[in-house]
């Protein structure tokens, strides 16, 4: 016997190109390879390679999950941060 109804593979959701940005109402759009510098327990640190939404307008920058967890990870390893919750 043979199945009539095949399973459908979940589709992987893509990321958006473009968007509005929440803080100036510009055209944000997806853009690799950025620097990004931030302040983490006293220290300026600067995350490079990084993949975000950027506006073209006021610099508003969006960053998905996963590449969130990876700044968060550099930032941890930068300034000999322990997590503690382990």
């Amino acid at each position: 016997m043979f199945n009539l109804f095949k399973k459908k593979k979940p589709q992987q959701e893509k990321a958006p190109q473009q968007m509005e940005c929440p803080k100036c109402g510009g055209a944000m759009t997806l853009t690799s390879g950025l620097t990004y510098k931030f302040h983490c327990r006293g220290q300026e640190l600067e995350a490079s390679n990084v993949t975000a939404m950027k506006c073209a307008n006021c610099g508003e920058m969006m960053f998905s999950w996963d590449e969130a967890q990876r700044i968060q990870k550099f930032a941890h390893e930068s300034v000999d941060w322990e997590d503690k919750t382990e």
